[in-house]
């Protein structure tokens, strides 16, 4: 049977694991993104109930 660990595989020459424990600069685009959406879905809908 194949040694699956994390150890087997270090030897086997796979790559050791990222060890990033921070977010990188492109996930800010996410909440970004969010923001805009918000303001506008909300312009969206003060557009439409003042057109009524």
């Amino acid at each position: 049977m194949p040694d699956l660990t994390l150890s087997g595989a270090l030897s086997r020459g796979i790559k050791r694991l990222p060890s990033n424990t921070q977010p990188n600069g492109a996930i800010s685009l996410i909440y970004v993104g969010a923001v805009i959406l918000a303001i506008s879905v909300l312009t969206l809908a003060i557009g439409l109930i003042r057109a009524t």
